[in-house]
């Protein structure tokens, strides 16, 4: 069958508008059988428009079908949704040029099916992959989302039922070029009971003024220890300006790209591979986590000029981290890892690095010195406090959060750490010297040492969202 296109042609400088929604069709459910898989869809370059001096407005989106739950059989997985489109008005002759030009890809992997017997797994949520290319003489922007398939679950609700599946993962990519730009790219991993889809997201923008923002975020439910991650990352531009975020739960290892603003990626339940190169070359820490600990998060955070002139920028970064504290079979304390800092060029001028655990604020440092900053990263493991009772325990949940803002100067400036965080394992019984000899002179053995931190002033600047028109 063909596809839905859309073309709108504006005679003069007013707006054109051309939309267009595709999807496929759900899986048939099952009874005695299996539940058929959904319709997968693929829309590109669906809609198109032009005007003389006027204005664009584009949206395209592409639903996968959800998969057929079945009683007795296997579900069906959901469907693949994928979107993408181009648009370059700079091709056009000056006289048929648009002034401004908005454009937006949205992609929805279909939903796994749901069993019904206890005896299968649910369906496999569907990926989705949302791409928006503009490019313009004037005002341009770009939003591009993406939301993976949720995976089906087991209904039965019967003890040993057999668990759900994945969700799907989501990519986006939205990237404006023109004069003022706007780019902005989210992914939102599908969630599921057997693992939330990886989602990566990355917002470019070219122009002489204007912003760049993009967020990933996954989930999974119980039983799982650590439920949920979401990264943001946000910059201005002046030249050429990218942004990356990634959400993933035992991915490849994490390397700072070489880009020109931003980053922030966080690797949920990291693989052994991955923490040992991390411990590798991080001695202090490696010691500070002892033997079998339990690791929670590897993140990597980071910021840096864009191309264009010199002048002063800032980036923000930030990741937030959702634990299931009722799932450690030992509650111990929280261990934040630093190591791995990065410069290039002369650094930074100004960096502000905040930790802040369910609303409370524990690490609030800002450096006006790369030396003192490179210093204070350099495998320097953060001990924050018991993870049994007080703050970092809030009705059995640990939300963390960690932020860090960049100010540089010129084009080539950047800074970039790599954090560990996880939960020691219990320390041997009998107590240690340090301790007995803290007893002898009356003072308290437990107790963290760190003094709290006063709260931060400081929060993640707010950019205006692009807002899609609603699909059909």
């Amino acid at each position: 069958a063909g596809r839905a296109t859309a073309k709108a042609v504006a005679a003069g400088a007013v707006q054109a508008s051309a939309s267009v929604a595709d999807a496929g069709g759900d899986g048939g459910a099952g009874t005695n059988g299996a539940g058929g898989a959904g319709g997968s869809v693929t829309a590109t370059n669906a809609v198109s428009a032009s005007s003389q001096g006027g204005s664009l407005l584009l949206s395209q989106g592409a639903i996968g079908g959800g998969g057929g739950g079945s009683q007795t059989g296997a579900p069906g997985n959901g469907g693949a949704a994928k979107s993408t489109f181009t648009l370059d008005d700079t091709l056009v002759a000056p006289a048929g040029q648009s002034a401004s030009i908005t454009g937006y890809a949205d992609a929805h992997g279909g939903r796994g099916g749901n069993e019904q017997s206890g005896l299968l797994a649910g369906g496999a949520g569907g990926s989705a992959t949302a791409s928006v290319i503009l490019a313009g003489t004037g005002t341009v922007r770009a939003g591009a989302t993406a939301y993976g398939g949720a995976g089906g679950i087991n209904v039965a609700g019967t003890p040993g039922a057999a668990a759900g599946k994945a969700g799907g993962a989501a990519t986006a990519l939205a990237q404006a070029t023109g004069a003022y730009v706007t780019s902005q790219a989210n992914a939102y991993g599908g969630g599921g009971q057997a693992g939330g889809g990886a989602a990566m997201a990355t917002a470019i923008g070219s122009g002489t003024g204007g912003t760049t923002y993009s967020t990933a975020s996954t989930n999974r439910t119980s039983p799982f220890l650590v439920q949920s991650l979401y990264a943001a990352a946000s910059g201005s531009v002046s030249g050429q300006s990218t942004v990356l975020t990634r959400a993933a739960y035992g991915g490849s290892p994490l390397i700072y790209p070489v880009l020109d603003q931003a980053v922030a990626m966080i690797d949920g339940s990291p693989t052994t591979a991955t923490v040992n190169s991390f411990l590798l070359v991080s001695p202090a820490s490696k010691a500070a986590f002892g033997v079998k600990p339990v690791y929670f998060a590897l993140e990597q955070l980071g910021g840096g000029h864009s191309t264009g002139a010199a002048g002063s920028q800032t980036t923000y970064a930030t990741t937030e981290l959702t634990v299931n504290l009722s799932k450690l079979a030992v509650k111990q304390d929280l261990i934040v890892a630093l190591a791995g800092p990065q410069q290039s060029g002369a650094g930074f001028t100004n960096l502000y690095f905040n930790i802040t655990a369910n609303g409370v604020t524990l690490v609030s440092q800002n450096f006006t010195s790369v030396l003192a900053a490179t210093t204070y990263f350099i495998d320097h493991p953060l001990d924050l406090g018991s993870l049994a009772s007080g703050p970092l325990n809030a009705g059995g949940t640990l939300v963390l959060d960690i932020a860090m803002d960049v100010t540089t100067a010129s084009a080539g400036d950047s800074f970039s750490v790599t954090l560990l965080v996880g939960d020691p394992p219990p320390v041997a019984a009998g107590p240690t010297a340090l301790a007995s000899a803290m007893a002898a002179f009356g003072a308290p053995s437990g107790g963290s040492a760190l003094a709290a931190a006063p709260a931060a002033s400081h929060a993640l600047a707010s950019l205006p969202q692009l807002a899609a028109p609603a699909l059909a």
